[in-house]
């Protein structure tokens, strides 16, 4: 997965389909969000905890983070 300066992805779950992450800071090691499955859409997507705000570098980064899990399901669906 990625590399972020200022982010980190922990996993914290997974529904045998998907996977449940926690998005961290790594300065203060608050949980600013969650990626999950999001059903309606069939995809991923970033489910921010209230109160939170993001310079464009870890949208950026969170963003990636949910390409790379989109890929890897592609992939493991032999879709890739």
């Amino acid at each position: 997965m990625i590399e972020s300066k200022y982010i980190e992805f922990d996993k914290v779950g997974d529904t045998g389909k998907t996977e449940i992450w926690n998005v961290n800071s790594k300065s203060s090691k608050a949980t600013l969000g969650k990626v999950q499955w999001y059903g309606p859409w069939r995809q991923y997507c970033f489910f921010p905890s209230p109160s939170t705000v993001f310079n464009p570098t870890c949208m950026s980064d969170i963003n990636k983070f949910i390409q790379d899990l989109m890929a890897a399901r592609r992939y493991s669906k032999g879709g890739g």
